[in-house]
C-alpha cells in the first residue's frame, strides 16, 4: 500500500486554527483506494463544532440520509480541496477502473464522522 497525497484544510468558519485532513493511497494488489481522514484538530475545535452544530442543525446528504451541516462542510472542505480530485487519479493512474473498491478509514472520532461521509 502506498500513500499518494495529504491534504489539509481550515475545517471552521471561525478559527483559523481548526484544520482536519485527509489522504489518499492506494494498493494495485487488491485494488484498493484508500481514504484516510484525520477529524478536526487545533484548541478551538470543540467550541467550533459545538456552536456551528448547535445552530446549523443537520442537512440532507446524497438522498439517502441526513448529517449534521458542521461534518458536512467540514467534509467538504477536503474533498473540494483536492481529496476528492485525488481518488480520480488514483483510480485513473493506478488502473483500477471500476472495478477497484474505495477503503475509508478514520483516525479519530471527528474523523469518523468525517469517513462515513
Amino acid at each position: 500500500m502506498k500513500v499518494y497525497k495529504h491534504r489539509e484544510a481550515n475545517c471552521s468558519f471561525l478559527f483559523s486554527d481548526v484544520t482536519c485532513a485527509g489522504f489518499t493511497g492506494y494498493d494495485t494488489t487488491r485494488k484498493l483506494i484508500v481514504l484516510s481522514i484525520r477529524g478536526s484538530h487545533g484548541v478551538h475545535q470543540y467550541y467550533d463544532l459545538w456552536k456551528v452544530g448547535n445552530e446549523n442543525g443537520t442537512v440532507p446528504f446524497l438522498g439517502v440520509g441526513r448529517v449534521t451541516k458542521v461534518f458536512h462542510d467540514n467534509f467538504e472542505s477536503l474533498w473540494y480541496g483536492g481529496l476528492g480530485e485525488d481518488t480520480q487519479v488514483d483510480r485513473e493512474e493506478r488502473y483500477m477502473g471500476s472495478r477497484g473498491a474505495v477503503y475509508a478509514r478514520n483516525t479519530k472520532h471527528i474523523g469518523a464522522h468525517r469517513a462515513s461521509i
